[in-house]
């Protein structure tokens, strides 16, 4: 789809930038994937402030976007972009149609040159100018901030994106904290400890244990497969996060494996395991379902 707009952004915004960010909600929303919500976030994060403060205050929080895939939908995301003042036009094309409907599936073509570009952009009386290799350095940026993915070569040969590169770290080699400190903090072995303080330091491994430990569960978490069925886990709220994980699922598919008629009518005396159980024996056989 190509993106066509006429708008007028903020005095003083940069014309590139602010069109980066549009293209970034664009393609984000189109995605339906996951977002890194900061504590900040709270009130329209759509999680409540229980299950907020389920830990640090601190902490952020991974969301998964509850979406009806709409044009206005995204219209409204679109406005609270930053830089944004009003929209004259806006609306995506495929085909020379606009498209009101997205849950179908769809692609968003990225500009490489100004004369490929579909916008309009005001700011006040003047009409700005879009430098395309800005554009192009911020919503590659935007993208991989937002994303915190690898993208494989055939995914973005297109628009003329770089891979990512890493560094492996084998995290699951941890070593007690105590043995960091100088030997005047006297946490050695078989020396005299700080009652309060050495407490401290164990309190803080045992948390990274913990943690560590749920890293390790995280195959079972996100696994559909018969055999991770049954949801024993150290996790707290297991049956939430694995709801969510499908829930995911089917947006990511276009599907319902749990729709409302019947979490309303046949469900009556379900466990939550057996729910859960039964949405993912439909997803492993999403792809027969829907097969064309």
């Amino acid at each position: 789809m190509e993106f066509h707009a006429e708008f007028e952004i903020e005095p003083g915004k940069d014309a590139s930038i602010v069109l980066a960010k549009l293209y970034e909600t664009i393609l984000h929303y189109l995605s339906g994937g996951v977002y890194v919500c900061a504590p900040e976030g709270l009130e329209t994060s759509g999680l409540s402030p229980e299950e907020w403060l389920e830990g640090s205050e601190s902490i952020v929080r991974v969301v998964i976007p509850m979406q009806k895939n709409t044009e206005y939908e995204l219209y409204k995301k679109l406005c609270q972009v930053e830089g944004i003042r009003s929209f004259s036009t806006c609306y995506l094309m495929k085909d020379g149609k606009p498209q009101t409907d997205f849950s179908e599936g769809f692609s968003l073509k990225i500009p490489c040159m100004e004369k490929e570009l579909k916008v309009r952009i005001r700011q006040g009386r003047s009409v700005m100018r879009v430098d395309m290799e800005k554009f192009a350095r911020y919503l590659k940026t935007f993208y991989y901030a937002q994303r915190r993915i690898s993208t494989n070569e055939s995914d973005i040969k297109g628009i003329g994106w770089g891979n990512m590169t890493g560094t492996y770290r084998n995290i699951f080699t941890y070593s007690p904290i105590a043995g960091e400190f100088p030997a005047c903090y006297r946490l050695s072995p078989g020396q005299e400890t700080h009652a309060s303080f050495e407490a401290y330091l164990k309190l803080y491994d045992r948390t990274i244990q913990q943690g560590l430990q749920e890293v390790k569960e995280l195959p079972n978490v996100l696994s559909i497969d018969e055999k991770d069925m049954d949801c024993h886990s150290s996790f707290r709220n297991i049956y939430a996060l694995k709801s969510r994980y499908l829930d995911f699922l089917d947006h990511l598919y276009g599907v319902e494996s749990q729709p409302e008629w019947l979490e309303e009518s046949n469900c009556y005396g379900e466990m939550e395991s057996e729910t859960i159980g039964r949405r993912m024996s439909f997803l492993r056989h999403v792809a027969y379902l829907i097969k064309k």
